[in-house]
């Protein structure tokens, strides 16, 4: 059943006709405004990441550092 479905794949694919089409302008800001969220979903998923496992420690050693210098009495 495999091999049936196989060869008509590839049947189909090698004797398609070539066909001419016309891709307007409005579908680059079409294909673009959706593919937008996804990539701004990505980058902040991963500011996300470096501020939870790299800012934290980083904000936390300067408060030690802050309360050192200005609470000496």
């Amino acid at each position: 059943m495999r091999r049936k479905i196989t060869f008509l794949i590839l049947f189909t694919i090698i004797l398609a006709q070539t066909t001419s089409a016309y891709i307007d302008p409005g579908t680059g800001g079409a294909i673009i405004n959706s593919i937008s969220p996804i990539a701004t979903a990505i980058i902040a998923a991963i500011a996300a990441f470096f501020v939870k496992f790299f800012f934290k420690p980083i904000k936390n050693f300067f408060k030690r550092i802050w309360g050192i210098i200005f609470n000496k009495k």
